[in-house]
């Protein structure tokens, strides 16, 4: 069987009006009229002073294999009110959160503070669990270990696989900017890891990062996105992944990192529904499709050719569960 998996201002224009020349008369020209005021671009509602919210998401993934679904429910207050774009979208949020699919269960918390529409910073604890099956978890001496596809297949059938828990903490940093149509978004996570691996081992194979991580250390994802967000629904645009791990000398198994940095670059395309409800909010699919342009098992021969992309397919949306002015 195949792993599971278990992841905003407008230009305005300048007009300038020239007034012709009036020629000489004994009659006084009439007064000018001031030039109409440009409209102005209405601000978007204030969220709530307080609710309770969710937001769900549902993924499958190929190259590798897998599938997993999200939920984050948690309460969000605004901080204060504004009447400027930048500052009238904020809040502090405290979540409950897991993940689930078929090879293993993440439960945790999470609390984000936006002071500002560009920027959010949040930090995640999650605890998880292996269930033993679909080839996790897998564990290895050192980084230098061979973890590709048919390596983890191949362990799997010699029952490799096991039923250990461990602890992850995550730290984020979103940041947005929207000129027009156009939209510009980075997320910077940095991950640290303390593992219950079997004895011996010093790093685990996680496949939502694709890669082997440090048993106890250091990881660090980038996504960053340009998109063309339509007035109509449509999302395009491209993605741009780098995933680096930080081993120790033990760890690592050599001079060299082997695994990373890995790259991923490809487009993304996506549509957003308009609805009315307050429990199904701006519901949403997206494609990505990248190809990897350094992989040390996904960019060329002997392992899977650099020209298989790697996909995914996501359908999510959010929620108002309780809110209060």
């Amino acid at each position: 069987m195949k792993k599971a998996l278990v992841g905003v201002l407008g230009w305005m224009l300048l007009m300038i009006v020239v007034e012709p020349v009036l020629a000489q008369s004994s009659v006084a020209p009439p007064p000018t009229m001031p030039p109409p005021a440009m409209p102005q671009k209405p601000l978007p509602p204030e969220i709530p002073k307080h609710s309770i919210v969710f937001n769900s998401l549902t993924a499958g993934q190929w190259n590798p294999l897998g599938a997993e679904t999200r939920l984050r429910v948690g309460y969000r207050m605004r901080l204060f009110s504004s009447e400027s774009i930048v500052f009238r979208e904020n809040f502090i949020r405290a979540d409950f959160e897991t993940r689930l699919n078929p090879a293993f269960v993440r439960v945790g918390g999470r609390l984000s503070l936006q002071l500002l529409a560009p920027l959010r910073l949040w930090a995640r604890y999650e605890l998880r669990g292996y269930f033993g099956s679909f080839k996790q978890l897998q564990s290895f001496p050192n980084a230098a270990a061979q973890f590709d596809d048919d390596t983890l297949e191949a362990r799997s059938d010699a029952d490799l696989n096991y039923t250990p828990t461990g602890h992850e903490v995550t730290l984020g940093a979103l940041v947005r900017a929207k000129v027009g149509p156009i939209a510009i978004v980075n997320d910077l996570q940095l991950y640290y890891f303390d593992m219950n691996l079997r004895n011996g081992d010093t790093v685990w194979y996680d496949i939502g990062l694709d890669n082997v991580l440090p048993g106890s250390g250091w990881a660090l994802a980038n996504y960053a996105m340009a998109l063309w967000l339509s007035n109509f629904g449509l999302i395009a645009g491209v993605r741009y992944s780098i995933v680096a791990t930080f081993y120790t000398d033990a760890q690592q198994g050599g001079a060299e990192n082997l695994n990373s940095p890995t790259h991923r670059l490809g487009p993304i395309f996506g549509w957003v529904f308009n609805t009315k409800s307050r429990w199904f909010k701006k519901p949403a699919v997206l494609l990505h499709v990248a190809w990897w342009f350094n992989s040390r098992f996904r960019s060329g021969d002997p392992y899977v050719s650099q020209g298989v992309p790697t996909g995914v397919l996501i359908f999510r949306f959010s929620g108002d569960i309780w809110t209060k002015s």
